[in-house]
């Protein structure tokens, strides 16, 4: 994100220091910042990532194209070196520091988790890790809040920094194979990047409508941005087009493209479809701000932009978005449950200090330091030890993690492993047969016995998916032929206006096609449903329109089994059976009215119509209390699903509510 904090203090192709771009940094940064630690203070703060992606991609094309102009060659040894000296110093140590962090005060279930991304980090591919572990509904609780998962936004700049000398160097090769002028050449420049402009906005969109958190995360959905940015630095400063100097250029330029800045900071919220054609507001008013922020008109707030600590807070932008997501993760874990919001500022305050005494003391000596003046390869080379050097000890750490918890009293006594819980999904969920929260598609998958004489569909949200491996053993018994129907985070009801701002469009169109399919399809035998409270505690409307959807199916013929929703455990389930393994009884239940909330209000609504059968497992889960570990067996594998082990046991108990018709 922030990391050219420093290349960019220099205007292409001058020696000043542009403080409209640091200014710009400044508020690219404490947008970021006080999302994650205010998020109603700034709802689309997350857009400071965009803005940082625009400026990089101005400054370093610039730095680029003026050695492409000025030597007529790439100098990619110097490039690569100088951006390792400027990147990994303070990376690395928070990297490092962090990773140790987590040993020592995170529960070994929760960083066991992580480690991984500790690597991915210091090697920039966080990005395509998390969208492995994005797409993965079911991992989401246990890994959302990663002390790694800034990194996200560092590892597509730096797959930029990489990749984009390589295509300036093609271009300059084609350029001079054509003999072509320097005018033309930087013209060839332009038509790649506004090929990129079109392409990667165009894959942004498609894949945001798709699948917004790999669109999110992606390079390619993020690669018109920095082209954006490079565009600016090539049509407007190279003169390709006939402009005023920087100087006399209008302040209306600077103001709009702070208003749209502005506008999006905070006017999007989480639910804006981002980044798809919404990112462009940011972007281009990012551009907008570059082209017109050197304007010296009168109505230019020159004061503000030359401030002190704007200038200060630009300058320190790469360690401060370094240091703070770490902080903010772990400082909670450490402080225990006596912290509260109030600390935040604390927090905030101590993050800044950090930031500016590792540009202080970190990043201005190794960049200008005794290592800028060995040679490129020895410093690349350096750069490169450094890096394996984190890989290897945050490995060893998730080593050491795992092997804790497979040697442990819970390892021995309870199944699945503590390090396997997260993993112990069932086989439906490997085969990605569920529709993902965020995806615009409606999906069915067959299983059993395709010749079987009963058919049975299992229509819910990833709560019916959890019930897949009993009831697939129970079907292959009994010659079914089973179709799953399933969209995570998304209640099988009829479509209709719900209270809830939970149902975002991809559900309400999923549930459209459900009643289309089932008014479409020849009527099932048997129905199953289950859903999650979590979803359903938010939308008013869901008993009636669950109801409706029930008798649209009644009416055909079918039988209806609802699946009572499991209990939920506590927030922290698998640190304290970690902490207290023999006493996880004592020590790790909650009460039964705890783990039956929020309430599932669906079987009351179909309770007693003719054709309805109710399955109520709570007795399962619960005494007067729920433990998460029954029969020796870790019942949840996150704050709401549970444990495909654990699951494969209710084969008894769904047996013994199903309608006899439909056993041998």
């Amino acid at each position: 994100m922030p990391e050219s904090s420093q290349l960019g203090s220099i205007r292409p192709g001058h020696g000043a220091i542009r403080a409209d771009i640091q200014a710009l940094r400044a508020l690219a940064i404490l947008s970021v910042v006080v999302f994650h630690f205010w998020p109603n203070a700034a709802t689309g703060g997350f857009v400071g990532v965009d803005i940082f992606f625009v400026i990089s991609g101005y400054l370093i094309t610039g730095q680029l194209w003026r050695q492409v102009q000025a030597d007529g060659k790439v100098k990619f040894a110097q490039f690569w070196a100088r951006r390792a000296r400027r990147l990994l110093p303070v990376s690395l140590l928070v990297i490092v520091l962090t990773a140790l962090a987590s040993l020592a005060f995170m529960p070994s279930t929760r960083s066991m988790l992580i480690f991984d991304e500790a690597s991915a980090s210091a090697t920039y591919w966080q990005n395509w890790l998390m969208i492995f572990k994005s797409t993965d509904y079911l991992q989401q609780n246990i890994s959302s809040l990663s002390p790694f998962q800034h990194f996200w936004s560092l590892s597509v700049e730096e797959q930029y920094y990489i990749f984009w000398p390589l295509l300036v160097g093609l271009v300059l090769l084609v350029s001079l194979g054509l003999r072509t002028s320097i005018k033309a050449r930087s013209w060839i420049a332009a038509g790649l990047l506004g090929l990129i402009v079109v392409a990667s906005l165009w894959a942004s969109v498609q894949l945001t409508e798709a699948d917004q958190a790999v669109a999110y995360f992606s390079t390619f959905t993020r690669a018109w941005e920095f082209a954006g940015g490079a565009l600016v630095a090539i049509v407007f400063d190279q003169r390709l087009v006939k402009v005023s100097e920087p100087k006399s250029r209008s302040f209306i330029w600077f103001f709009t493209g702070v208003a749209l800045m502005l506008t999006s900071i905070f006017w999007f919220t989480s639910d804006t479809p981002f980044p798809s054609f919404w990112a462009a507001v940011p972007t281009v008013g990012a551009m907008l701000a570059i082209f017109g922020g050197e304007s010296e008109h009168r109505l230019m707030p020159r004061w503000w932009l030359k401030w002190a600590p704007v200038q200060t807070l630009g300058d320190i932008s790469y360690s401060l978005y370094l240091w703070h997501w770490p902080l903010l993760v772990l400082v909670p874990i450490w402080y225990g449950q006596k912290f509260n919001a109030g600390f935040w500022p604390l927090v905030l305050l101590v993050a800044v200090v950090l930031a500016f005494l590792s540009k202080r003391f970190i990043e201005d000596p190794v960049r200008f330091g005794w290592l800028s003046r060995r040679n490129n390869y020895i410093q690349l080379l350096i750069a490169l030890v450094a890096v394996v050097a984190v890989v290897y000890s945050s490995s060893m750490m998730g080593t050491r993690t795992t092997y804790v918890l497979k040697h442990s009293y819970a390892a021995k006594e309870f199944t699945p492993l503590l390090a396997d819980v997260p993993k112990d999904i069932p086989a439906i969920d490997k085969q990605k047969c569920g529709v993902t929260t965020k995806q615009d598609a409606f999906l069915t998958c067959n299983f059993g016995d395709p010749k079987g004489i009963i058919s049975v569909a299992m229509i819910g949200d990833s709560h019916i998916r959890e019930y897949f491996t009993p009831l697939e053993a129970i079907g292959k018994a009994n010659r079914w032929k089973i179709t799953v129907i399933s969209k995570s985070a998304c209640p099988p009801l009829s479509p209709g206006v719900g209270a809830s701002t939970k149902e975002n469009e991809t559900c309400v169109n999923w549930q459209k096609s459900l009643k289309s399919y089932l008014a479409g399809h020849k009527k099932f035998d048997l129905i199953i449903s289950a859903s999650s409270t979590w979803v359903t505690s938010g939308i008013r409307s869901a008993a009636p329109r669950f109801k409706d959807l029930v008798m649209s199916q009644l009416a055909r013929g079918s039988r209806w089994l609802h699946v009572l929703d499991n209990t939920k455990p506590q927030e922290n389930f698998l640190a304290c059976i970690e902490a207290h393994q023999r006493q996880v009884a004592k020590f790790c239940s909650v009460p039964r009215k705890v783990g039956l909330t929020p309430a599932d209000h669906l079987p009351a609504a179909i309770q007693g119509l003719s054709g309805v059968t109710i399955a109520d497992f709570t007795d399962i889960y619960c005494t007067q209390i729920c433990s998460p570990v029954i029969r020796n067996i870790i019942v949840y594998r996150d704050h709401s699903h549970l444990t495909n082990t654990f699951a494969a046991t209710l084969r008894p108990a769904f047996e013994a509510v199903l309608p006899k018709e439909f056993l041998k």
